[in-house]
C-alpha cells in the first residue's frame, strides 16, 4: 500500500496553486521582498549549493525573526576541500527535502531580490529539481546591481563589497549566506530610499525594464 504524502510535498511535486503575479500598483512600502543569498562551490553551471540564507524586508525592515539559514550536500572536486570556511558535507536526501519544502513555504509568491540573484536561483532551482522535478521557481525577481545601475544610469558589474562601499554599509559577516543576505537587505533599503527621492514609490516601477529609473 502506498503511503500518502503530505500536502506539503504534494505542492511541490508539481501541484502549484499560488499566483505569482506581482500587485504592481501596490506601495514598496507595503510590499514584503524575500532577500535571498546562496554560497557555492563555483560560479560556473557545475556549481553546486553549499548553503543558503533569506530575509525578509518590509517596511524599510529587515524581519530578522523570519530569517532563515540553510546547508546542503555538496561535493568537493580536486583539491579544493574547503569553500568560504564550508567543508564538503554529507546529508540525508530526507533532511535536504525537508529544508526546501521549508524554504519554499517561507518564500511563497513574495518577490525574491537578490545580488546577481539568477546565479542563485539557477543554483537552487537545480538542487529543488532533485527531489520535485516539476517544480519552477516562478517568483518575480530584482536584481540590487541592475536596480543600482539602473538608478545610476550606468552598466557596471558590481560586487556586492563595491555597493556596499558605494552605500556606505559597514561590511560584516561577509562569505556566509545568511551574513551576504542581510547585507543585500541593507543595500536595497538604501536604492529604496533613494528611489523614494525620485518620485519611485510603487512596485511596478522597480520593475521597469529600462535603465535610468527617471
Amino acid at each position: 500500500m502506498t503511503s500518502k504524502r503530505s500536502s506539503k510535498e504534494e505542492k511541490f511535486d508539481g501541484v502549484e496553486d499560488e499566483s505569482f503575479k506581482i500587485n504592481k500598483q501596490i506601495l514598496i512600502k507595503d510590499q514584503s521582498f524575500i532577500i535571498l543569498d546562496t554560497e557555492t562551490s563555483g560560479l560556473d553551471k557545475k556549481a553546486q549549493l553549499i548553503s543558503l540564507g533569506i530575509v525578509e524586508l518590509k517596511n524599510g525592515e529587515v524581519e530578522i525573526k523570519k530569517s532563515l539559514s540553510q546547508s546542503y550536500n555538496w561535493l568537493a572536486s580536486n583539491d579544493t576541500s574547503i569553500v568560504h570556511g564550508e567543508l564538503s558535507r554529507k546529508i540525508s536526501a530526507e533532511k535536504e527535502k525537508e529544508q526546501l519544502i521549508e524554504l519554499l513555504h517561507r518564500i511563497g509568491n513574495k518577490p525574491i531580490v537578490g545580488h546577481h540573484i539568477r546565479f542563485d536561483i539557477s543554483v537552487l532551482s537545480k538542487k529543488i529539481k532533485t527531489y520535485f522535478p516539476n517544480h519552477k521557481i516562478k517568483n518575480e525577481l530584482l536584481d540590487t546591481n541592475d536596480l543600482w545601475n539602473r538608478l545610476t544610469n550606468s552598466s557596471n558589474t558590481n560586487s556586492l563589497d563595491d555597493l556596499c562601499k558605494k552605500l556606505g554599509i559597514t561590511i560584516e559577516n561577509r562569505h556566509t549566506a545568511l551574513g551576504d543576505a542581510f547585507l543585500t537587505a541593507l543595500i536595497m533599503m538604501k536604492i529604496v530610499e533613494k528611489l523614494k527621492k525620485r518620485g519611485v514609490l510603487s512596485v511596478g516601477e522597480l520593475f521597469k525594464k529600462r535603465r535610468g529609473l527617471i
